[in-house]
């Protein structure tokens, strides 16, 4: 029993013996073949892909300056219109606009850029020498170009710069042109004071001179829509004579109208069927008046129509008081 054990044992430990060399042949020849620590593992790139190092936070930010402005003088081709080039020496938000100055404070006339981007480089803006209602500005008016900036990367960094602008103004082509006249039966028609404010009891004076008796109509229309506003005078038979009419800023319904442009416009015509039509423009303005019965706000406007507060940009709120 003993001698079988043992040579069992003997048996069982040649074969472990054989299998750890074995073993140890085949863990050799992987450390010969792949030899390597973690320390030495290196990766090569294929040549189309790229590194990119992210870096977080916003560039040092320059104080915001307005340099070269340049404005134009008015051209006859496009329209009349005025340049206005300027430059900025950091990324910025900029709005640009037309103002015109009145004894009754200052107007909105036109906006020429809103909020837009402008990356350290010169902008030019047009304006074309009208209003944002497509209406001829005046030639003997004053008015004034302002160029709002915000700089990009600090909005607590704003700019504010403006100046007087010339303006020579154009040929208009509003209501009052009488093209509709066929003989010259209306004479020196005319209104007083050319804009006033119903809100402070004002009315308008509206003369004439009729060269011929004729039937005579007098009547307001809207410049808008030339809508029907309220008569004054309806196919009443007058004598040539100098006639006077007043309208208090109310329409067929006794209420005061809007503020707006609107146009008188009378007609004669007499019994051989001579006519004449002459229209004269007329402007309702609150607040426009020299006296005031109550307090109230004029040519409210502000520079930017819109803006993000979420990255502190800010706009200005213009008014004036009666």
């Amino acid at each position: 029993m003993e001698k079988f054990a043992l040579n069992k044992s003997n048996k069982w430990l040649k074969t472990a013996t054989t299998m750890l060399v074995a073993g140890t042949l085949f863990l050799s020849t992987i450390s010969q073949t792949f030899a390597f620590t973690v320390t030495d593992i290196k990766v090569t790139l294929p040549k189309n892909i790229e590194v990119i190092k992210t870096i977080t936070g916003q560039p040092q930010s320059t104080k915001l300056a307005i340099t070269n402005v340049i404005v134009s003088e008015p051209v006859t081709t496009p329209s009349y219109s005025q340049s206005i080039q300027f430059c900025s020496n950091t990324d910025a938000y900029f709005s640009v606009g037309i103002a015109e100055s009145l004894s009754t404070g200052n107007l909105t006339v036109k906006n020429l850029l809103d909020n837009a981007l402008v990356s350290t480089t010169c902008k030019t803006v047009y304006w074309d020498g009208k209003y944002s209602n497509g209406e001829n500005a005046k030639g003997d008016g004053k008015y004034y170009y302002w160029i709002e900036g915000q700089n990009k990367y600090n909005a607590n960094d704003t700019v504010l710069k403006t100046d007087w602008i010339t303006y020579k103004g154009q040929t208009s082509t509003s209501s009052t042109s009488n093209e509709d006249d066929e003989e010259d039966l209306i004479k020196d028609l005319k209104v007083k004071p050319v804009k006033f404010d119903p809100y402070d009891n004002e009315d308008v004076e509206i003369t004439f001179k009729l060269t011929k008796d004729a039937e005579v109509s007098v009547k307001i229309y809207d410049s808008e829509n030339d809508k029907l506003v309220t008569t004054l005078e309806e196919k009443e038979d007058l004598d040539r004579d100098t006639y006077e009419y007043n309208w208090d800023g109310e329409d067929d319904e006794s209420d005061i109208v809007a503020d707006g442009k609107y146009y008188v416009k009378v007609k004669a015509e007499t019994d051989s069927g001579q006519k004449d039509i002459d229209k004269e423009d007329i402007k309702v303005k609150e607040g426009s008046g020299s006296d005031t019965t109550e307090t109230r706000l004029r040519d409210v406007f502000v520079s930017k129509a819109s803006f993000d507060p979420a990255r502190e940009e800010t706009t200005f709120l213009v008014f004036t008081t009666t």
